[in-house]
């Protein structure tokens, strides 16, 4: 995926967001998050909507590369803001844009309260796996197996064990028969009380 992070020029400058789309299109990724700080605006704009040539490139941008205005999609009549000016203006200059792929797996998009800032802080939520964690697998500790202690206390529980249950003796252990199945001779071996402190935790 590509994620890019901008701080949008505080004049009119579509060009900016020209580079940007071109540079998202070379890294060739279909998938793409931005996060877009400070759209360009002045005081004409908010009192007659228009539109700057700026914003008009980023919409641009966003059907020609499949983006999405996350907060809008989730909300398309709330009205908030995350930036605050004099004179009471207000406006929603910073966003997330993300490719349409990306849209099932967005759990939350929201603006916080701003502090000591004219703009609020923007956040953005994706759960890409919904699986819950489980305990996960068991690993054996393979440096074991370079412990002579462990080797040697490990080798006399298989041989006691053996002992326990055999009922043919031979020489040749392929021959050996157990008085119990081969499934329960090995639950046996692992759970006896007298190997169970010598060699239970490696199972």
């Amino acid at each position: 995926m590509t994620i890019a992070v901008v701080y949008g020029p505080n004049e009119d400058k579509p060009v900016f967001y020209e580079i940007l789309q071109r540079d998202i299109e070379n890294f060739g990724n279909t998938s793409v998050i931005v996060g877009v700080i400070g759209i360009y605006h002045k005081t004409m704009i908010f009192a007659h909507k228009i539109i700057s040539k700026a914003q008009k490139k980023v919409n641009e941008m966003m059907s020609e590369i499949d983006l999405v205005d996350v907060y809008r999609e989730l909300y398309p009549e709330k009205k908030r803001f995350s930036w605050r000016g004099p004179n009471k203006k207000q406006a929603r200059l910073d966003y997330f844009l993300v490719s349409s792929d990306f849209q099932p797996l967005i759990t939350s998009c929201d603006i916080g309260v701003a502090y000591r800032s004219d703009h609020s802080p923007v956040s953005l939520s994706i759960q890409f796996n919904t699986n819950e964690k489980g305990k996960g697998t068991w690993k054996f500790n393979n440096a074991l197996l370079y412990d002579k202690e462990f080797i040697a206390n490990t080798k006399t529980c298989i041989a006691d064990c053996i002992d326990q249950y055999k009922i043919v003796d031979s020489e040749n252990r392929e021959e050996i028969e157990f008085s119990i199945s081969d499934q329960l001779f090995w639950e046996n071996y692992k759970t006896d009380d007298t190997r169970k402190n010598n060699i239970l935790f490696i199972f």
